[in-house]
């Protein structure tokens, strides 16, 4: 019987009988197999197959550190088919750097590196051979002995000379430390290594025709935590997620740089009058002892790699906390101001400067550069701390974790240089409580000169030389950025500002002042957060600071000069201000539309009614009531329709509010890396003319029919009936009227109905401010409707909708400005192209500009002047100056139209009589501020039960 007859027989599945099977052999394999004494180190408990990948995530170093607190010292975990151990003590590292180093030292290749060419020739990874020996002995010799480093000294002060002249150069400007100091190093290797230079100080970024990227790729691919085939030996010889592809093919890239070079010092070597004498570089030495291409370009790029990266991260972590601690600045300075009296700082120097070398081996306490040393691999199994570390188990020692640990630091999260002053602990691989560049045969050959120049203590001290000079030579000046919290290298204030930047540079003005600046990649913003910094911006300086900042989402080049929003304020921008003023928002316009804005509310009401006791959203209602008024205005037609309570008509509604979103977003990488922009990484210009595009077709056919009766000869302005018509007639293409269209929409409806629903929101809160405007509109309004001109009569319900827009301005932030020119405000400088915010927000909840800021008290509009039509800056709205939002005097007609209708109709009731002090006032940032969670209301005619 063959077993396909046998399961069909026996009703048995495939699958079932195959996993029964295996189930059986993994038992059969466990009960035959004698139990062992000895035991993995201790770790959090993993899942089948995948083991403790999950528990992992993107920062090993960080969620090792928190198993080790749990489970000691020694930790295990399984990755897939691969066991880790992870050291997080001296002890611990002891053991597996020293004790049991014949049996631990070989290395972990990375998947990434695993290339049959390169192995054998490879520093790093390769074993601990013959091979391996000479490799290592000859760059001790020709690169990091006492002997190197002295001759190539004046090469390194040299390169530090033209990094402190860019530096001189560029004062005053914004510049990526990171950046200039990988070059530097950079530079200085090539030169050691080539006897030329390879980058340019002026190409910030590095790039030479992508030499920078390559190496930095071939670092991502060889640091890829979750590394399938790795995990997964099964699929390891398919390079699934293409690493050894990837990486390979950067190698290329790298090595063609210098093949040429390669070749034409091998010929000057290979000349019968070549002697040892005639040797310029270190290529020069490899090429005498017959090193082959794939030699030489395994090794270059190893020391590149090694010799850079980690040094950068160690000169920026150094810095960024010299810049947080002003105080060990400070004593630095006054350090290398009292020892160095020479005009430039040599290597002999260093040794004078003590407290510059403690506070270094402080910032490789808490930033070292490699947090895990690169990985051990258990050549024969053994014992480590009464554990057993099988064979082929990968070794880690978790340096961030020891360097934060309190059982071997007093107040180990503290910044403390003194800890070092007197203390004999060094970094050279002996003291195993501070090991940044390792310990054992597998320690970084290349510490000696770290030691000396290639990162902390010569290039960071020469810095801090030449800030000294700089400082003293240069009389200080009153012109300085606004002050503003210390960011970190290369993102800066990024990760600070959060979802609702509102929120969080409201409280950066507590502590900072009512002028901020912030760093947000290479991008400085500046933030007011007072009437007189709001007033200065948007008023005294207004001529330099009133351009505008166009949003990735609006950099649209078909689109950005018909803009009446994001395009220069030029002549064709004054033209477009002016027909928008003239035709919608000037007394006659609004005149000449009143009835049709008291029709579109009366077909509300009507809807209202008819839906009386049901649970209706009041921003759907509001959003579809105004967008019908625009749109009859501009195309004499409704486009949404009540009965669609989310307005979606084939996906218009949302057709805008993604436009809206993607205008909003606040985490644009483009922006604050300007190198990515042109990539549109996160698809933001695509998605928003995509959307566009949607929108744009709902009115294309309108727009042909309109614009063939206005082209007829039997036209005149006399039969001009919309907007569109209007448009057509000052011959508007296309482009200007989809462009122009859109914008109305999107600013016409939005911010209104999140003022409507704000405004209602706090009186549904407040009910006796509800009632007092319900008896001020009972007592003063006799007719059946509400309209425009009776508004003037509810001062009440105007000093509630005024207290309402305190509270929750309908833009938070006011559309950005940008900084045509440098000036000053309030005695700082504003750099050019400078981002300029004002927090209406954090205004409108000042305890300096108002009493009991946070209570909803309109009676304090009651006899006051104040207003919000861009005079008085304690409340802006609408915003102030050139750039103030033209259609200010609609908005606020309609808002008070809206809300005066609706408390004369109807009584607002919560659903499930939820308590309304108990709302949740939430807010959620964009171009409008919207509540998080939407105000559901149930609406009671008032005549069914007066």
């Amino acid at each position: 019987m063959d077993i396909t007859s046998f399961l069909k027989d026996n009703n048995l599945s495939v699958p079932f009988f195959v996993l029964s099977s295996i189930f059986f052999l993994l038992l059969v394999i466990k009960l035959a197999k004698p139990t062992s004494s000895k035991k993995l180190p201790p770790g959090p408990r993993g899942l089948p197959i995948i083991g403790n990948l999950h528990q992992v995530g993107d920062r090993p170093h960080v969620s090792t550190a928190k198993f080790a607190k749990e489970y000691g010292p020694l930790i295990s975990l399984r990755l897939g088919k691969q066991i880790l151990v992870v050291a997080s003590s001296p002890d611990a590292a002891r053991e597996i750097l020293k004790t049991q180093d014949r049996f631990l030292s070989s290395r972990v290749v990375p998947t990434a590196f695993q290339q049959p060419s390169l192995i054998p020739h490879s520093l790093i990874w390769s074993d601990c051979n013959q091979t391996w020996k000479g490799l290592r002995t000859l760059c001790r010799t020709e690169l990091f002995s006492a002997k190197a480093l002295e001759s190539h000294s004046r090469l390194r002060e040299q390169k530090l000379g033209h990094l402190v002249d860019f530096l001189h150069k560029n004062q005053g400007q914004v510049i990526n430390l990171e950046d200039v100091v990988f070059i530097t190093l950079f530079n200085t290797l090539t030169s050691i290594i080539f006897s030329r230079d390879f980058l340019d100080l002026k190409d910030v970024h590095g790039t030479r025709d992508g030499l920078k990227e390559s190496l930095h790729k071939i670092i991502e691919y060889g640091g890829i935590i979750k590394d399938f085939g790795s995990f997964f030996p099964i699929f390891d010889r398919f390079d699934l997620q293409g690493i050894r592809k990837g990486t390979m093919k950067q190698y290329n890239k790298t090595f063609a740089y210098w093949e040429d070079i390669i070749e034409e010092r091998r010929a000057h070597v290979n000349s019968p009058t070549w002697s040892s004498e005639n040797a310029e570089s270190f290529l020069d030495r490899m090429l005498e002892n017959g090193f082959s291409n794939d030699q030489i370009n395994q090794l270059v790029t190893e020391l590149f790699v090694a010799g850079t990266n980690t040094t950068s991260s160690s000169v920026v972590w150094a810095m960024t906390e010299l810049v947080r601690h002003k105080e060990v600045m400070s004593k630095i300075a006054e350090e290398i101001k009292r020892e160095i009296n020479t005009d430039k700082i040599s290597d002999s120097q260093l040794s004078k400067l003590p407290y510059l070398q403690a506070s270094i081996k402080e910032a490789m306490r808490l930033h070292p550069p490699v947090p895990l040393l690169l990985p051990h691999m258990a050549a024969e199994t053994c014992e480590v701390m009464n554990y057993t570390i099988p064979k082929n188990s990968k070794i880690f020692v978790n340096l961030w974790a020891m360097g934060r640990d309190p059982k071997v630091w007093d107040d180990p999260l503290s910044f403390k240089p003194e800890r070092f002053i007197g203390s004999k602990m060094d970094i050279k691989g002996q003291d195993f409580e501070l090991l940044p560049f390792g310990s054992g045969r597998r320690m970084c050959p290349g510490m000696p000169s770290d030691n000396n120049f290639s990162t902390p203590f010569f290039a960071l001290s020469s810095i801090l030389f030449l800030f000294l000079i700089i400082k003293l030579a240069k009389p200080t000046s009153s012109k300085k950025l606004p002050p503003g919290p210390p960011g970190l290298p290369i993102i800066g204030n990024l990760h600070q500002v959060g979802d609702r930047p509102h929120v969080s540079t409201a409280k950066f003005a507590k502590e900072y002042g009512p002028l901020i600046s912030l760093r947000l990649g290479k991008q400085i913003l500046v933030v007011a957060s007072s009437p007189e910094a709001a007033m200065e911006i948007l008023k005294t300086q207004d001529r330099f600071l009133s351009s505008r900042v166009v949003p990735t989402a609006f950099q649209q080049p078909s689109l950005i000069p018909h803009s009446v929003i994001w395009s220069d304020c030029n002549q064709t921008w004054k033209s477009l201000r002016t027909l928008c003023r003239t035709e919608l928002f000037s007394a006659k316009a609004l005149e000449s539309h009143s009835r049709l804005r008291e029709q579109k509310l009366s077909h509300l009401l009507d809807f209202l009614h008819k839906k009386q006791g049901q649970v209706m959203n009041l921003e759907d209602v509001v959003f579809i009531t105004l967008f019908n008024t625009l749109t009859s205005i501009i195309f004499s037609r409704d486009f949404l329709d009540l009965k669609d309570v989310h307005g979606t008509r084939d996906g218009l509604n949302e057709s805008l509010h993604k436009i809206i979103e993607y205008g909003g977003i606040i985490k644009d990488f483009g922006s604050f890396f300007p190198i990515f922009e042109r990539f549109d990484l996160q698809g933001i210009r695509k998605g928003t003319m995509r959307q566009y595009k949607k929108t744009f077709a709902y009115w294309e056919d309108i727009i042909e029919e309109i614009r063939a009766h206005v082209n007829s000869p039997t036209w005149s302005s006399e039969n001009a009936q919309s907007f569109l018509d209007r448009m057509l007639e000052n011959n508007f293409s296309n482009d200007q009227i989809n462009q122009l269209v859109t914008e109305l929409f999107v600013a016409g409806t939005n911010t209104t109905t999140s003022s409507v629903v704000w405004a209602m929101t706090e009186l549904v809160r407040h009910k006796e401010v509800m009632s007092k405007i319900a008896e001020e509109i009972k007592r003063e309004i006799d007719t059946d409707k509400i309209s425009d001109s009776q508004l003037s009569k509810l001062p009440y319900l105007q000093a509630s909708i005024k207290e309402a827009m305190r509270l929750h301005p309908p833009v938070p932030l006011l559309l950005p400005h940008m900084a045509a020119e440098t000036c000053e405000v309030m005695n700082y400088t504003i750099p050019k192209n400078s981002k300029i915010f004002v927090n209406l927000w954090a205004m409108g909840r000042d305890p300096k500009v108002w009493d009991d800021a946070l209570s909803f008290k309109p009676e304090r509009f009651i006899g006051s002047k104040l207003d919000i039509k861009g005079q008085d800056f304690e409340l802006l709205p609408f915003g102030s100056g050139r750039r103030m939002c033209p259609g200010m005097p609609s908005g606020i007609k309609s808002v008070q139209l809206i809300l005066a209708s609706l408390i004369r109709e109807f009584d607002l009731v919560l659903p499930n009589d939820v308590d309304p002090m108990k709302l949740d006032m939430s807010d959620k940032f964009g171009i409008a501020l919207k509540m998080e969670k939407p105000l559901k209301v149930i609406f009671k005619s008032k005549q069914e039960h007066e």
